[in-house]
């Protein structure tokens, strides 16, 4: 979904047409239920007495969810559609960014939390 965004900004045409805020609408969607299904995934996990090895690696993980769950909160609250109108490079600059961030979170939790 996150190439398919970018792949999105790419095309000049796409800038001002409804695609692009459906697109950030659609992903916040998914962001938040794939976020809340991991972490019932993982407070399910932990509730285990089996699993209380993994609850500093869970805490850690919390951490960095919700440093960038605080970030994309603050990137969609400046990025409105003026803004993004009036600063197109940097927004796209931005949401590479915040991807690469996701892209970095998804590579810990393979390499920290695979169960």
């Amino acid at each position: 979904m996150m190439d398919d965004f970018a792949g999105l900004m790419s095309s000049s045409r796409e800038r001002g047409s409804a695609a692009l805020p459906q697109a950030r609408f659609l992903f916040s969607r998914r962001f938040a239920s794939h976020m809340a299904e991991e972490a019932e995934y993982f407070r399910q996990l932990t509730a285990s007495p089996a699993a209380s090895h993994l609850l500093p690696l869970f805490r850690e993980y919390e951490d960095r969810v919700r440093h960038l769950r605080t970030d994309y909160s603050a990137h969609v609250q400046k990025w409105t559609p003026q803004e993004i109108d009036r600063q197109w490079p940097n927004y796209v600059s931005a949401v590479l960014a915040l991807q690469d961030r996701f892209r970095t979170l998804m590579d810990w939790e393979e390499s920290n939390l695979a169960v």
